[in-house]
């Protein structure tokens, strides 16, 4: 299978971390600003919308993925949205502003939740994610102290 990868980011400071391949670019690209999705089958949202709901400015992206989703997401392509799962960080807010852009049964909605600290997830109809296995290892004492709720995760998938 051949894939190219487009990874957008406001920040350089990733810069160091990423993969170097022939089909993969990274951009800087502001989500504050309008921005096409043509040409990309799967459009993915990593921990974008809460970090921009922290500051804000989350009524701002929620137009302009409005406006892509609308003029320029191809039929067929998939939106994933993968973030965390607590209604204080935006989930809902995400989730009521887009779904009425796609047909329900093209929504599918699923749920990891940490054992240890159950939270609130939603209306019920989400699947949980039973299964955490992580396909490599990683290292259980970090330097570095995690964001609250971290393991605490919401994966949508909307199909136009």
């Amino acid at each position: 299978m051949s894939f190219q990868y487009d990874g957008w980011d406001i920040s350089p400071d990733w810069n160091s971390t990423r993969l170097s391949s022939p089909n993969v670019i990274y951009s800087i690209v502001d989500l504050l600003n309008p921005f096409s999705i043509e040409n990309y089958n799967i459009i993915m949202l990593n921990k974008v919308f809460s970090t921009i709901h922290r500051h804000g400015k989350h009524s701002i992206f929620l137009t302009n993925l409005v406006s892509a989703i609308k003029n320029t997401m191809a039929q067929g392509a998939f939106l994933l949205f993968n973030d965390i799962n607590h209604r204080d960080n935006g989930r809902d807010i995400f989730d009521d502003s887009i779904s009425s852009l796609f047909n329900s049964a093209n929504i599918r909605k699923f749920f990891y939740d940490d054992p240890d600290n159950p939270v609130w997830t939603g209306n019920g109809k989400w699947c949980k994610i039973r299964q955490n296995n992580l396909i490599y290892p990683t290292n259980y004492a970090p330097n570095i102290d995690p964001i609250r709720n971290i393991r605490h995760n919401v994966f949508f998938e909307y199909r136009k």
